[in-house]
């Protein structure tokens, strides 16, 4: 079997302080053998990775397929919510004044792209939230398919 995650769509509700977003996404698979109807649960976690690569959250969900007999195709849906601290998704006051200030043209410092300072890039890394979604896969499905 083969199956793939698409369609993928996000939203985000900020009106607390927390952020929640949910991701909704389909899962469409195929099969070889289509003789028997055959129900395929497969996991998939979802993962809020904070300045990119650091892993604030995961959960693992699953989702079912079922192939109707004769079929060699099924499709399904899935949710995912995962919660931010606002106070954590917020720059520093400093930050964004720095990001934020007039620049006026002919001044020393107007073609200075704030985020060539290395503070100001972590502090903008470090307030920077992805909510993704991927198949848990076990060690000997994850070799299978580098191999593919």
């Amino acid at each position: 079997m083969t199956a793939t995650i698409t369609n993928v769509r996000a939203t985000c509700q900020d009106t607390t302080d927390q952020i929640l977003s949910t991701l909704t996404f389909d899962v469409v698979a195929t099969r070889r053998d289509p003789t028997a109807a055959r129900t395929v649960v497969l996991p998939y976690f979802d993962v809020v990775l904070q300045a990119g690569s650091q892993v604030a959250a995961k959960r693992v969900g699953r989702v079912a397929l079922e192939f109707a007999p004769g079929s060699y195709r099924a499709q399904t849906s899935g949710q995912a919510s995962a919660r931010v601290s606002r106070s954590a998704a917020q720059l520093p006051a400093d930050v964004e004044k720095q990001l934020t200030r007039p620049r006026k043209a002919g001044q020393a410092d107007a073609a200075v792209d704030p985020m060539t300072d290395p503070e100001i890039r972590t502090a903008v890394a470090n307030a920077t939230f992805e909510h993704l979604v991927g198949f848990q896969l076990s060690e000997q499905q994850l070799r299978y398919n580098v191999t593919r």
